[in-house]
């Protein structure tokens, strides 16, 4: 599904594709979401698929973004597709998980197995980001959304490079208002520290047991990626003591 979406196949993409919901969050592939929906026939949906193809084909750059695709597939795209590249992002499990027991009533029930689960999976990631960094080091970059959330311009013009895109002052004025702006989607205001502190928020909630279990499975991916164990319910509330360090793979 992704490398027809990736060379603009869209004649033959699955409708559960065209109808992903996301699509509605991006200007370029809104109209196809629209046009899908309204269609009665298969010949009225191929239709919308042929011009949403046509629109693909005249953009020089396609940009997929996935939560669910492992780095062990993606080094298959990259393997076939000289031209494409991977931005390989982690957030720290932790948060990430708490954020999740929030969301869905499955999250929560059986810390241990999450923890165990998603460390594994985690693991892998870590060990194939890491090879595919060594085979490609200029078409793989790895950062971490705590980086991004503290130096969001830095950040972004390290992608911009990456991708061989031109960092101008108005995107940079653009992710300064994205990021320090009240009307930002997670609340933020004009101080640049509020912004941080909404980044290490689950620091403060999550119970100890549950970043207890993370930091147990998790202990050697933690360790690639810049990750410290929180050993003591007073470090893991206490948000001035960093629980992050610095690491060569990452950007």
């Amino acid at each position: 599904m992704l490398e027809k979406q990736m060379t603009c196949d869209y004649h033959r993409l699955n409708r559960f594709a065209s109808l992903n919901h996301h699509a509605t969050a991006v200007k370029s592939t809104t109209q196809l979401f629209h046009c899908v929906k309204r269609a009665l026939t298969s010949k009225a949906e191929e239709t919308c698929l042929l011009e949403a193809q046509e629109r693909c084909e005249e953009k020089p750059l396609r940009f997929i973004k996935t939560i669910r695709l492992s780095v062990e597939s993606a080094s298959v795209l990259l393997d076939s597709y000289p031209c494409a590249k991977l931005i390989y992002m982690i957030r720290d499990p932790r948060g990430s998980y708490h954020s999740k027991t929030k969301m869905f009533a499955s999250h929560g029930q059986n810390v241990t197995w999450d923890a165990e689960r998603f460390c594994t999976k985690l693991g892998k990631d870590v060990d194939s980001v890491i090879e595919l960094k060594k085979k490609y080091p200029d078409r793989v970059h790895v950062t971490r959304f705590e980086t991004i959330a503290t130096h969001p311009i830095v950040s972004t013009k390290n992608i911009y490079d990456f991708i061989g895109l031109e960092f101008t002052r108005s995107i940079a004025m653009f992710v300064y208002k994205k990021t320090h702006s009240k009307t930002a989607g997670m609340g933020y205001s004009t101080d640049r520290a509020n912004a941080i502190d909404a980044c290490y928020k689950w620091r403060r909630t999550i119970p100890f047991e549950h970043a207890s279990a993370f930091d147990n499975f998790c202990s050697e991916p933690f360790f690639k990626l810049g990750y410290l164990p929180a050993n003591s319910l007073k470090d893991l509330r206490n948000t001035n003591k960093t629980l992050l360090f610095n690491r060569e793979l990452l950007s």
